[in-house]
Formats: C-alpha cells, sequence, structure tokens
C-alpha cells in the first residue's frame, strides 16, 4: 500500500515537504504545485489509505491508525516541512506532536482551514451518521462540489466518494485533539480565509495559543477550498518561509 507519494522531486533536495489532504480528499489535491514550487523543494503528498493510489483498501478504522501510519512515512534525514488542509491539518498538529516527542520535529509547519483544539474538542459532530441528502448539501455549502446535479448523475461514483467522506468524517469526529503546546523551534503559519463557514479566521487565529515560537497567520479571500483560487499566493509564502530554513 502506498501512502507517500513523490509529487515533485527536489535536484537535489534542500528541505521535504509533506502534504495532507481533507476529508474526502486525495494526494490529487497537490498535484498542480509540482510546477510551482522551486527545485529544492521535494514534495510529498501523504495519503491516508482508501482513496487514490490506495484505492479500495481498507480504510482506517480510528485516527490514531492514521497518524501513525503517515508518522511511519516521514523521513527526517532532511530537513522537512509539514502543511495540512482541512482534515489534513489536524493529522499535520498531531503529527508534529509525535514528531517533537521524538526529537525529530519539522522545521515548519503549514495549518489550513481547520480549527484548533479547544474549538474542536468543544464541537460535536456525527457527520458519517447524515443521510446523503445532508451530506451534500453539506459538500455544496464547503464548496467541495460544484454542480449538485453533475455529482448525482453517477450514482455509483457518488456513493463511493460519500463512503470515503463518511469514513474520514468518523476520523475526525470521534476523535478528541492533543492539546499539547508545540515547544520546539518550529516555525508555523496559519492559513484562513474570510468566508470559511466551519474555521472563520478569528477562531483560526487562536492556533498562536499552541504555538510557542514563531507564528504567523494569513487569511484570503474566498471559502473553505480558497487555496485553489490562492495557490500561488500561498506558494510564494510556503517558498519564502523554506527558503529562509533550509
Amino acid at each position: 500500500m502506498q501512502n507517500s507519494i513523490i509529487i515533485s522531486a527536489g535536484k537535489p533536495v534542500a528541505m521535504r515537504l509533506y502534504a495532507i489532504h481533507h476529508a474526502g480528499g486525495s494526494h490529487m489535491l497537490y498535484r498542480p504545485w509540482a510546477s510551482l514550487l522551486p527545485e529544492w523543494i521535494e514534495l510529498i503528498a501523504l495519503e491516508i489509505p482508501g482513496r487514490g493510489l490506495s484505492f479500495g483498501a481498507p480504510f482506517c478504522q480510528t485516527m490514531e491508525d492514521a497518524i501513525e501510519l503517515l508518522l511511519s512515512e516521514i523521513q527526517t534525514d532532511t530537513p522537512f516541512a509539514l502543511f495540512g488542509h482541512s482534515m489534513g491539518a489536524l493529522i499535520a498538529y498531531e503529527l508534529t506532536l509525535r514528531l517533537q516527542r521524538q526529537h525529530t520535529p519539522p522545521a515548519w509547519l503549514g495549518l489550513s482551514a481547520f480549527l484548533p483544539p479547544h474549538v474542536k474538542n468543544q464541537t460535536a459532530l456525527s457527520r458519517y451518521s447524515w443521510g446523503n441528502n445532508q451530506l451534500m448539501d453539506y459538500l455544496f455549502t464547503l464548496g467541495g462540489i460544484a454542480n449538485l446535479d453533475e455529482f448525482t448523475a453517477e450514482p455509483a461514483v457518488m456513493n463511493m466518494l460519500l463512503d470515503i467522506l463518511r469514513s474520514d468524517f468518523s476520523l475526525i469526529d470521534n476523535w478528541r485533539m492533543s492539546d499539547e503546546l508545540i515547544t520546539e523551534n518550529i516555525q508555523a503559519h496559519c492559513f484562513s480565509s474570510r468566508e470559511d463557514p466551519v474555521a472563520g479566521h478569528q477562531l483560526m487565529s487562536d492556533w498562536q495559543k499552541y504555538i510557542s515560537s514563531s507564528f504567523s497567520h494569513t487569511v484570503f479571500s474566498g471559502g473553505h477550498f480558497y487555496l485553489a483560487k490562492h495557490v500561488e499566493a500561498l506558494l510564494d509564502i510556503i517558498v519564502m518561509e523554506l527558503h529562509a530554513l533550509r
């Protein structure tokens, strides 16, 4: 089973950037980044089972399973960074805590569109139990579905995608996030958007409570999937900060 995919190989590698997808997503979220990154960054997408290159593999049963699986994919012999969008941000934070305990932390951490632990842990959700219509309406609100008619046109494909999404929501909604402080010398950057209905930028700024070293927060226009529209601006920030750490 392949859970790490090299999107673009560094020549030579000065920094590895591990990127983690959102709920219902896959490594394909980061394919467009390949042509926009300098050669010294090796971009590796981390992908939990059941989608993308491991489509058809059994889903992870718990978030702990997913975290430990992806932790085993991270190479610490070269300076590296973690970036996660939505569910990926949750996983990136939990990975950072585990790497910190092992004294092999990332040099940089990017957290995008997921609320900090004290907010998430106070929010009781069971989205994995929602019916198809409620789940699709929710996705449409987030911008994860552009056209409901097109999404429902192929029932087999629709049900396959909703099964992946329910599995991911089960991991998230049944997980209580750690609330440990990141104490290592890690540069952290939070990314949010003004119109995000589930990860408002005001609450996203509270991530700084969990970072004892360098913290920045950039707010873009757009909704939950702002990064598609602002990919070049987002990567300009990431590359600039990684360049200073290489």
